[in-house]
């Protein structure tokens, strides 16, 4: 289509540049003791007065010959107008298009970049959002692009582009940015973007939402500044990685299961009968634990009639009682005296 209307322009425009120079002299031999048009110059205008429609009248061809030339204008003048107007509408939608597609590009700086949109993009986005930050977000997928803006609506800035175009990272600033997260759904192509990425962008801190909990060190050693599994339950804590990278990667670790026995993990015990914790208050627990074995407990779970009740660092006057669940910091090498000296069994209530 718009090879035809590029042909069909060139045609038209083909015959009012002939006309132009032809009238005259048709006008002239057919006429020459009416003729009111004696020149290009006189052609030109009755051209433009033609093309724009406006038709002030001063200039007619009054031959037969120079008429039908006339008509030729009008016909062509129609044509080359409506090829201009659609030549700027197009223009416009272009315009407008490549400005939804974030190609214009942003003055943000200290914002931070997200690539790649999927359902944990969205809830890392609305995260960072909640604390006051611009967001950036990078998809090759053209439809992504429609799905950010009706989700966050100016509240985040869609960059339609390949990961790897310098020329439109270049527009959003990404050298200026805070932190820029990878997360995408194939660790694969995830890799490969990152290496392509330091290349180009090498003072840029890169964050990689790994899908593969066990590629975390491959990408630390590729350079990125942290790692962090993209489990779907994981936005609140990748996006306390982009802010908070110590305190997020130290949560991480809490929240996977120890590798060996000096790994620290979030551990559960139940207090058993006979337990000398049974005559301890929270405080005295705490302190006995902490001072004896390295262990800090941070809440205990009190039975509610058939509900439980988790206290999250309870006052220190509070009793422990069997059948109460502590939620405790320990290695895995605090596991056995645990369970044999504080008579205390891991896991559930049994």
């Amino acid at each position: 289509m718009r090879n035809v209307t590029k042909w069909l322009g060139a045609v038209l425009g083909t015959l009012l540049l002939v006309g132009v120079f032809a009238l005259p002299s048709i006008e002239q031999a057919y006429a020459p003791e009416a003729a009111n048009i004696q020149n290009v110059g006189d052609t030109l205008w009755y051209a433009l007065v033609t093309l724009t429609t406006v038709g002030y009248g001063d200039y007619y061809p009054v031959s037969a010959p120079g008429q039908i030339v006339g008509a030729i204008f009008v016909l062509s003048s129609l044509g080359v107008l409506g090829v201009l107007i659609g030549k700027i509408a197009d223009l416009f939608t272009s315009y407008r298009e490549h400005r939804r597609l974030g190609h214009h590009g942003t003055d943000a700086t200290g914002h931070i970049v997200i690539f790649g949109w999927n359902p944990s993009t969205e809830r890392i986005a609305e995260q960072v959002r909640v604390l006051g930050r611009q967001i950036v977000i990078v998809t090759p997928n053209r439809d992504h692009i429609d799905t950010i803006h009706d989700r966050f609506s100016d509240a985040v800035f869609p960059l339609h582009a390949d990961f790897e175009d310098q020329t439109l990272l270049n527009r959003i600033n990404l050298r200026q940015a805070d932190r820029a997260l990878l997360n995408i759904e194939s660790d694969t192509d995830t890799l490969i973007h990152l290496l392509n990425l330091r290349k180009s962008f090498p003072d840029v801190e890169f964050v990689v939402a790994a899908q593969n909990e066990e590629l975390r060190e491959t990408f630390q050693n590729a350079g990125v500044a942290k790692a962090v599994s993209s489990d779907a339950n994981a936005a609140h804590l990748i996006a306390s990685v982009i802010f908070e990278p110590d305190v997020a990667a130290f949560a991480q670790d809490l929240i996977t299961t120890a590798r060996d026995n000096s790994d620290h993990d979030i551990q559960q015990y139940t207090v058993q009968p006979g337990s000398p914790i049974e005559q301890m208050n929270y405080g005295e627990l705490f302190r006995t634990l902490y001072e004896t074995r390295s262990v800090v407990p941070i809440g205990v779970s009190k039975a509610d009639g058939e509900e439980r009740t988790l206290l999250k660092l309870p006052a220190d006057d509070v009793p422990l009682n069997a059948g109460d669940i502590l939620v405790l910091i320990a290695s895995g090498a605090d596991i056995t005296p645990l369970q044999n000296e504080w008579n205390l069994s891991l896991g559930g209530t049994g």
